[in-house]
């Protein structure tokens, strides 16, 4: 304005005073939180562990599985398994437990298993891939228990009725020749002329039908067409074929 002493602007000096321009402020840029950081790293660290439990859960019932398959194939196919061989400790090419070496291995297997020094055994019976013992209790003679050994292992007693004859039926393993015994039980299919006859198992126990009681071997045969059994001393002498 004159006499102001102020300049005037050149709106005014011209006139025409339009809007004062507008002063542009630089803003501030937003720094993250780190509390949402820690939060990210929260729910990732979650999703990781998360996802390890998962594996490791789908891990282990896979294993469960394929155990149970393996358990049912061992226990569904009747020759021996590299599990029963290595538990025998068996090198030969036996196919079940009367074959070979296998005989003498498994009874000295029970025999180390069950209690007694030595055990007293009622009957000891070879079925393929598995056993079946009848023992008498060391400390009850009149009592019996009867143990399982497959897939290389021995199971528990499972207790038999009380005999009070028991302690007159009893033998032990090492009354049997039981290398002269398998050569029996590998010729068994020509001594008991079983067309395409098989062995099916083999039992030790007693000769009940006899006056004194000696221990014998029975060699069971089945065929398509028949069977029949062949009665082996304990010395590996054959007596019989019916």
């Amino acid at each position: 304005m004159p006499g102001s002493g102020v300049p005037p602007t050149p709106g005014v000096y011209l006139g025409n005073q339009g809007p004062l321009p507008t002063i542009a402020y630089p803003t501030a840029k937003r720094s993250r939180s780190w509390g949402g950081y820690l939060m990210t790293l929260i729910i990732l660290g979650a999703v990781g562990v998360g996802s390890w439990a998962v594996y490791k859960t789908v891990s282990k019932a896979t294993d469960a599985a394929n155990d149970a398959i393996n358990q049912g194939n061992e226990v569904s196919d009747p020759h021996l398994s590299s599990n029963d061989r290595n538990a025998l400790g068996l090198s030969g090419d036996e196919q079940f437990l009367y074959d070979g070496a296998a005989a003498a291995a498994i009874t000295t297997a029970l025999d180390n298993g069950i209690a007694g020094q030595p055990t007293a055994f009622t009957q000891i019976g070879l079925y393929g891939d598995y056993a079946i013992a009848t023992a008498q209790n060391p400390s009850l003679p009149d009592h019996l228990d009867q143990y399982m050994w497959r897939t290389g292992s021995l199971g528990t007693a499972s207790p038999q009725p009380s005999d009070a004859a028991a302690p007159t039926m009893t033998f032990t393993v090492d009354e049997i020749d039981w290398t002269a015994v398998s050569a029996v039980v590998a010729n068994a299919a020509t001594l008991s002329k079983v067309e395409q006859g098989e062995v099916s198992y083999v039992v030790v126990q007693r000769d009940t039908f006899t006056a004194d009681l000696p221990v014998v071997v029975r060699i069971y045969v089945n065929g398509p067409r028949g069977s029949a059994y062949i009665q082996v001393a304990a010395d590996g002498t054959v007596v019989n074929v019916f």
